[in-house]
């Protein structure tokens, strides 16, 4: 389509709503309104060259700047939409509930159900120096954190950062309290599937053969068992039947479940509301 050029512009005869926007006294630069037969103005020459050069794109902002005029402004925490405790309670007492049930369904199974699938392991002079040996035969340590102050910090840790971002940049009590809602089933519907899996799978843990202390069998296989064979289960461990349970159930993690949970919530959450991706 061919632009029309300047000096045709003052016998234009169709008003393009584009090229010639209605005249408005709030706006300076606006252009008024063409009339056949009138000589051309200069605001409109001043208004086409605009329109019709080639935009400038080192003027468009960057977007650490659209991001930054995104960030709502600090202010101190008072949400006018804060409830009575009676009234949070009415609301969310059906939330809470489910999350206490599947938490405490968890640790029912995690400490009273017995691994479902049998594990084989080999048995045999020398085991302790082969390969499997020394993956599953390490010494027994303590836990530097363990799963109840790894479940909490990746709890406490979101909840603060979370209750922050509602309360002093958006002011609103309902949404840090869906957030908590929202985090809190994370971690309980994490905790309830980790344990049913863990029943289900489990694996070997790498101290599992030193819990066990297993007699050793001779050569040709131990008594009941056919010649030559070197494949037994947990029947022939000798040590406590509640940690050796516990000793079969590596998989999944507890600690890396409830970190992915809690502080995955939280990258999605920041991510909603700042915008950092996808926008």
């Amino acid at each position: 389509m061919a632009v029309p050029q300047l000096h045709e512009l003052s016998t234009f005869p169709i008003r393009d709503p584009e090229i010639d926007p209605p005249f408005s006294t709030r706006d300076p630069e606006a252009v008024p309104p063409f009339r056949p037969g009138e000589p051309a103005q200069p605001a409109r020459f001043a208004y086409l060259r605009r329109v019709l050069s080639p935009r400038n794109d080192s003027t468009a902002p960057s977007k650490r700047s659209r991001l930054r005029a995104r960030l709502p402004k600090f202010r101190a925490p008072n949400p006018p939409d804060r409830p009575t405790f009676k009234q949070w309670l009415r609301r969310c007492w059906l939330d809470i509930l489910t999350q206490l049930l599947c938490i405490l369904t968890a640790f029912i199974i995690y400490l009273t159900v017995p691994p479902l699938l049998t594990h084989y392991f080999p048995l045999y002079p020398g085991i302790y120096s082969t390969p499997w040996g020394l993956k599953h035969g390490q010494p027994y340590i303590n836990e530097y954190i363990n799963t109840t102050w790894s479940a909490a910090i990746s709890f406490i840790v979101p909840f603060l950062i979370m209750l922050a971002v509602s309360g002093w940049w958006f002011n609103s009590f309902w949404d840090g309290n869906a957030a908590c809602i929202g985090l809190g089933y994370a971690l309980a519907t994490a905790t309830l599937f980790q344990s049913l899996i863990k029943i289900f799978i489990g694996g070997l843990r790498p101290h599992f053969l030193s819990l066990c202390n297993p007699p050793i069998p001779p050569a040709y296989g131990a008594i009941g068992q056919a010649p030559g064979a070197i494949w037994y289960t947990a029947d022939v461990c000798r040590g406590d039947p509640h940690i050796l349970r516990e000793a079969q159930m590596s998989f999944p993690s507890g600690h890396a479940c409830a970190a992915f949970a809690g502080f995955g919530f939280l990258a999605l959450y920041l991510n909603a509301k700042f915008g950092v991706f996808g926008h």
